[in-house]
């Protein structure tokens, strides 16, 4: 397991509707790392979000990490392949829950 700290900024672009959340790793800013989980001390990334014509949004998101010499690249980049779009299901989820309220 992993975990980190990240400092997040987000600007909406008013006349498009466009969002950009950015983030980037600040382990100085968190807690001390404990057991069981790996300190993940580089991390940044981007959610962009475009209102679609159809009400929906364009969705992208990226992200690069180095998770130190613990874990393999290969491993890392399977477990993000599965991770990602966990992420996003569960980030639809919520908006699905939050509207139904």
């Amino acid at each position: 397991m992993w975990d980190y700290t990240a400092k997040v900024t987000a600007e909406r672009e008013p006349a498009t509707g466009r969002i950009q959340v950015a983030f980037v790793s600040a382990p100085e800013e968190g807690p001390p790392a404990q057991d069981p989980y790996v300190r993940v001390t580089a991390i940044q990334g981007s959610w962009t979000l475009v209102p679609t014509r159809d009400g929906g949004a364009l969705v992208t998101y990226v992200v690069t990490s180095a998770p130190g010499e613990a874990l393999p690249a290969w491993l890392v980049n399977m477990a993000q392949r599965k991770a990602v779009p966990a992420l996003v299901k569960a980030m639809l989820d919520r908006v699905k829950h939050n509207v139904a309220q």
